[in-house]
């Protein structure tokens, strides 16, 4: 047994400072030493040093690491993100009511509620152990298991997972998503969001704004029938094309003319896509009239720039 506690706790030991965390010996009346650290917004954590035998120091943020990775406290910033980016992508694929919507999204906050109290309950008992090797080594096979989990939380066996099989079963999928799979959908969903973050380079959005403006890019939009280099460019032609009395609501007075010049420098686009194969001149001729006028007003400036013609004006 001995010799089993002495290899634990050198392995300890070696993964603590490759991982840069700061370790110390201390003396056998030496057990706490307590500091307020924050892990994530939701809640404080506060940071105990656990003492092994013979002095070694295991620090609380080893446990958070061990579960979260080195981003630990990002953890659950990054686990809300998961939950809205999953819901988003169903959100897109179906055309929801509101209540569907609120079942849905109350079944995943339980599924993470219940994953972080999982994680809170190891951390008790982490804190618990107080150095004892064998315990230690039990609690960070519970926490790399977490680790797998943390990914896996809204899988077939979550309480969201199978609401939604029942709750999805019968709604018709919208036309343009019916055959692409949910690796094609994400990126999609990325395409759109990098299309909103490319207007919000010209003008700052507020929350509601990008939600709304989101949801009408989803439901407009069209993903590329082949994924590739141009398929996040598609995506912002998209935008550009979409008439002016769905887009403008969505903007403040001030904010429109800016936001529709923004836009009009997607229309750039139209021409390269045309070429591609990716848009067609004879889809929605009003769609087309915005890609002729951009031709037609490059030619006029590029004409009136010529040298034969500068004087006659």
């Amino acid at each position: 047994m001995n010799s089993v506690r002495q290899t634990f706790l050198a392995s300890v030991l070696l993964a603590t400072i490759s991982l840069g965390q700061a370790t110390a010996f201390a003396t056998d009346d030496e057990i706490v030493d307590q500091r307020p650290q924050v892990i994530g917004p939701e809640r404080p954590l506060i940071v105990r040093r656990v003492v092994a035998p013979r002095g070694l120091i295991v620090e609380a943020p080893q446990f958070s690491r061990w579960v979260f990775g080195a981003d630990a406290e990002n953890a659950r910033p990054a686990i809300d993100e998961a939950v809205e980016r999953r819901l988003r992508e169903i959100e897109i694929r179906y055309h929801l009511s509101d209540e569907k919507r609120q079942r849905l999204a109350l079944a995943a906050r339980t599924d993470k509620i219940q994953f972080l109290q999982r994680v809170d309950d190891l951390r008790r008992r982490f804190e618990a152990s107080a150095g004892d090797p064998d315990q230690l080594a039990l609690i960070q096979n519970e926490a790399l298991q977490l680790a797998r989990d943390r990914m896996t939380f809204l899988g077939p066996e979550s309480f969201f997972a199978k609401l939604a099989k029942s709750i999805l079963e019968g709604e018709s999928v919208l036309p343009q998503y019916a055959e692409i799979d949910d690796q094609q959908l994400a990126r999609h969903l990325s395409n759109i969001e990098g299309a909103i973050r490319a207007v919000e380079r010209q003008v700052p959005l507020q929350k509601p704004q990008r939600e709304r403006l989101a949801d009408l890019l989803s439901k407009a939009s069209t993903p590329a029938k082949v994924f590739g280099d141009f398929d996040d460019i598609l995506v912002k032609y998209q935008l550009a094309q979409l008439p002016d009395n769905q887009l403008k609501p969505l903007f403040s007075e001030a904010q429109w003319p800016k936001a529709r010049q923004a836009l009009d420098e997607f229309l750039e686009f139209g021409p390269s896509l045309v070429r591609r194969g990716l848009i067609h001149t004879g889809d929605n001729a009003w769609r087309v009239n915005r890609i002729q006028t951009a031709i037609s007003q490059s030619e006029s400036i590029a004409d009136a720039m010529k040298p034969s013609n500068l004087g006659k004006h």
